[in-house]
């Protein structure tokens, strides 16, 4: 990224706009005369056709604006020209023109979803704020040394003076409204990190778009052949345990029991670990959760801070898989006469970083041995995973090592 870009997202944003089109109810009451009246026919006459017109007019009034709000060929133009400017794949071939389209139509989408989003919650902002964006706009407009504005004609055949017509407004009024989204998320969320505020209001606007406005969407994407949806990161499956709730969020701690995180200091338990999933997740769909719940959960668009030591992210799909209240795990204390058993049956195994675990893990044992404890995982096919406690690695066993542990935990658990 260039440093006039840098420049230029911080004064107009990433994202861009669009309203919301909103039909009213119409409803009419006729009270009968008690005295016949010669004009009662034509005016009741009257009446009617003006409902009737009035009812024609609506319908027909909030599809335009739809149909103007989805349809801006000077914005989708814009982000045509900036994703071929911004991006170094081959924009000539074939697979590469479609690519362009694709992205291009991703962050023209978000531009449309978040005015459309604002507009629903009744968001305003003032003369003295759209004028200040404006000036810092127009000061990188007419900068000498700004190839920019060079590079957007010549890819889209956009002058300077369209661009501020009609491109130009839309990217001010759609940073006047992120920003005010991004602040309240920060208000609300005291973990939210100030740089992951506006991939969440990236998400809320979106989904709010898609759910609301299913079918213009899908038109304007036939509109500019648009043939998928690339998306800004990929959900994966991670189960662990909730070690603490704040407000909408959660912090999530990936392979973990209760008894583990009941274990750990405070600084452990808020330490980054690369490799391990620690992380204050927002509860999307605002799934009842309590602290020592063990969860599923999809998460995407994680965003660190190392020097807030914090870690956000977006829960989704979020599932209680054991109730704390009903968190009930074998705890097997291995003496000094046992653990070379326990080293002959846990030997080889393939350690590897925990972020390379994509299936859910379920918790079978607690195994303490004199020098470590261990959390005995099983995923959904039925292999035994083996997690230090405090540490980022885990440890896959064979189908064969894992009925043969089981088979000698369960001697303990019989006892």
């Amino acid at each position: 990224m260039n440093d006039f870009k840098k420049a230029l997202i911080d004064v107009a944003g990433d994202l861009s706009d669009s309203e919301r089109s909103v039909k009213r109810a119409l409803e009419g009451k006729h009270k009968r005369p008690s005295k016949r009246n010669f004009l009662v026919v034509p005016v009741f006459i009257m009446a009617v056709c003006l409902i009737g017109f009035t009812l024609w007019l609506l319908p027909n009034k909030v599809e335009q604006q739809a149909s103007d709000m989805f349809k801006n060929d000077d914005l989708f133009d814009y982000y045509m020209a900036t994703e071929k400017m911004f991006t170094s794949f081959d924009h000539e071939s074939s697979e590469g023109k479609q690519w362009t389209i694709n992205y291009a139509f991703r962050d023209y989408q978000t531009a449309i979803a978040i005015q459309a989003y604002a507009k629903a919650q009744g968001l305003t902002y003032t003369n003295e704020q759209y004028n200040k964006r404006e000036q810092q706009l127009n000061a990188l407009n007419h900068e000498t040394e700004n190839p920019f504005f060079e590079q957007l004609k010549e890819l889209s055949g956009m002058t300077l003076e369209h661009y501020q017509t009609h491109v130009q407004p839309i990217l001010i009024e759609n940073v006047l409204y992120s920003t005010q989204l991004d602040e309240k998320w920060l208000a609300e969320n005291p973990k939210l990190l100030e740089d992951f505020a506006r991939e969440y209001t990236e998400k809320i606007v979106n989904d709010y778009l898609e759910e609301n406005f299913e079918r213009e969407l899908l038109a304007t994407k036939e509109y500019y052949n648009v043939t998928s949806d690339p998306n800004y990161g990929v959900s994966v499956p991670k189960s662990g345990t909730i070690a603490a709730v704040e407000g909408k969020m959660i912090y999530f701690i990936q392979n973990t029991t209760y008894h583990e995180i009941q274990q750990m200091t405070e600084e452990e338990r808020h330490a980054l670990q690369e490799e391990r999933l620690k992380a204050w997740l927002i509860n999307y769909d605002a799934v009842d959760v309590q602290v020592g719940d063990f969860v599923r959960v999809s998460v995407n668009r994680t965003n660190t801070s190392y020097n807030e030591r914090i870690t956000n992210g977006i829960a989704e799909n979020l599932e209680v898989y054991i109730p704390v209240s009903k968190l009930a795990i074998p705890k097997i204390v291995v003496t000094d006469a046992q653990v070379e058993a326990w080293h002959q049956l846990t030997n080889e195994l393939a350690w590897q970083a925990q972020e390379m675990v994509t299936n859910y893990l379920t918790p079978r044992y607690t195994v303490q041995l004199p020098e470590q404890t261990y959390t005995v995982f099983e995923n959904d096919y039925n292999n035994y995973y083996l997690v230090p406690y405090g540490q980022a690695t885990i440890g896959k066993l064979t189908e064969k090592q894992t009925k043969a542990l089981d088979s000698w935990l369960q001697t303990f658990v019989t006892k």
